[in-house]
């Protein structure tokens, strides 16, 4: 393969990650389990750093990168986060975003795969083949996230090591295997306590989304009360010369009213996920020292995740209540 097909590779490959980066923090700002959102923030800052990766190797062969976004992304993140926003009920919002993570990932382990089966050269081979292993692994994690595995992943975070004791012990106590209870103390670790500070534009993003959506409602909306009114008899047309071109009107006004409404609602879904994602991701960031992570039976998976849910709402009240 000559330099500049695998510049073309390259290129593709580091779209790719940038969409991915982008995903990851999508969905991450969408939890409120707060060890789901630190673990997910880490996924997008791992992925911010491929393509920092594939970006310095495509520089140093000659080529350059691209900073035009699809809309097509841009949309798309954007009906993540208002279909998260409307999920009822927190175990649905984490089941609808790590649909499109599990999505994604499919994606991109296929895209590696198909790279590496190319006729590369041996930089570009040999970092293609260390981002695959990257890529496989976090695929593996949201597959067993999403519950896709024979065993789902459970995982929240504890601000001290006493919380997430209390926590284990309490699994212990309902049969939860031990054997399958993982902690991790992230002073100890880069793994999950990498802060991420990259993309930012949700509420734009939320807005688009938002305001296609209700232009295509609206549109229909509009289409359908326009037939409803040519069936009358005896209604003379208004704002247009025919009774066709008045139900173009209605259709059209439709459109707009739809696309303003779901605009406006789409942006003040977008300004909530900022906001309650800064307080969290920085508090959890700040404060969060131990996270748990469990596999069990897909069924009893909510079981576990209340377990342990409550064991942090008792020690933020008796921490309330000691004036800490």
């Amino acid at each position: 393969m000559s330099n500049q097909e695998t510049i073309r590779t390259l290129q593709q490959l580091h779209k790719l990650c940038k969409a991915g980066e982008r995903g990851f923090n999508i969905i991450g700002k969408t939890v409120n389990n707060r060890g789901l959102k630190v673990m997910l923030k880490t996924y997008a800052q791992q992925r911010r750093q491929m393509a920092d990766e594939l970006r310095s190797l495509i520089e140093t062969m000659g080529g350059a990168i691209s900073t035009r976004r699809s809309m097509r992304g841009t949309i798309h993140r954007g009906r993540i986060a208002i279909m998260t926003t409307l999920a009822i009920g927190p175990m649905e919002t984490e089941n609808v975003a790590l649909k499109e993570a599990v999505l994604g990932e499919k994606t991109a382990v296929a895209a590696y795969q198909n790279a590496l089966n190319k006729n590369l050269t041996p930089e570009a081979k040999a970092l293609l083949e260390q981002h695959l292993v990257q890529v496989q692994n976090v695929n593996q994690k949201v597959n067993e996230l999403r519950g896709l595995t024979s065993d789902r992943l459970v995982v929240r975070l504890f601000n001290s090591e006493r919380d997430a004791a209390t926590a284990v012990a309490t699994l212990a106590k309902m049969n939860f295997s031990q054997d399958a209870i993982e902690t991790i103390n992230l002073s100890q670790t880069n793994e999950f306590s990498r802060r991420y500070t990259g993309e930012k534009a949700v509420t734009k993003e939320a807005t688009i989304s938002g305001g296609l959506g209700g232009a295509i409602w609206g549109s229909i909306l509009g289409a359908v009360a326009g037939i409803g009114l040519m069936q009358f008899t005896g209604i003379e047309p208004f704002g247009a010369a025919t009774m066709a071109g008045t139900w173009g009107l209605i259709a059209l006004s439709g459109t707009v009213s739809g696309m303003l409404i779901g605009a406006i609602l789409g942006f003040f879904i977008g300004l909530g996920v900022s906001e309650q994602d800064a307080y969290l991701y920085d508090a959890s960031i700040k404060r969060g020292t131990t996270m748990v992570l469990l596999k069990t039976n897909p069924r009893r998976a909510p079981e576990a995740s209340q377990i342990m849910r409550q064991v942090n709402l008792l020690s933020t009240a008796g921490a309330a209540q000691s004036g800490d």
